[in-house]
C-alpha cells in the first residue's frame, strides 16, 4: 500500500514539475525561437519527456497543456501567427493550437511504449520516440492549419 502511494506521489510530482516548465517555456522567450511572424517552438521537448518517463497519459495531459497555452498566447497577443488565427476564425485556432499537440504527447507516449517492448537496448526506442515527437508535432499541426484554413 505505502508503495502505490509513493508512486503516485512520484507521478503528481513529476507531472506538476514538467507542466510548471511548458509554462514557464510558453510566456518567456526560452520556449520559442522567433524568425519574423513564426516561431519555432521548443516546448515539445517537455512533452515528449514526460510520455516517455511517465507514459502516454502524461503525455496527452502535457500535451494539452502545451496546445492550451499556445492558444493563450495567440489570445494574449504575444505570438502574432496564433493572433492571426484567432482573428480569422477562433474555433479553428483553438483546434489547431490544441488538438495536434494533445495528440503529439500520447502518440509519442504510445510510440515509446511499443518500442520499448521490442527493444532491450531502449537506444532505439528512446530515439525514435523523442524524434517522432517533432515530426508529429510538426505534421499535425501544420496539416490541420493548412485542412482548416486553406481556401
Amino acid at each position: 500500500m505505502q508503495t502505490t502511494a509513493r508512486k503516485n506521489y512520484r507521478y503528481l510530482t513529476q507531472l506538476a514539475l514538467l507542466t510548471a516548465i511548458i509554462i514557464l517555456m510558453s510566456f518567456t522567450p526560452l520556449g520559442f525561437l522567433t524568425v519574423g511572424p513564426l516561431s519555432i517552438t521548443f516546448l515539445m521537448i517537455p512533452v515528449a519527456v514526460g510520455a516517455i518517463v511517465m507514459g502516454p497519459k502524461a503525455g496527452l495531459i502535457l500535451g494539452l497543456v502545451f496546445g492550451l497555452c499556445s492558444f493563450l498566447r495567440g489570445l494574449m497577443g504575444t505570438d502574432a501567427m496564433g493572433t492571426l488565427l484567432i482573428q480569422i476564425n477562433p474555433f479553428y485556432a483553438f483546434l489547431v493550437c490544441v488538438v495536434p499537440r494533445t495528440l503529439m504527447g500520447w502518440l509519442t507516449g504510445l510510440i515509446f511504449k511499443g518500442l520499448y517492448r521490442i527493444d532491450r537496448t531502449r537506444l532505439v526506442s528512446y530515439a525514435v520516440a523523442s524524434l517522432a515527437s517533432a515530426l508529429i508535432n510538426t505534421v499535425f499541426f501544420m496539416g490541420s492549419m493548412t485542412l482548416l484554413y486553406y481556401q
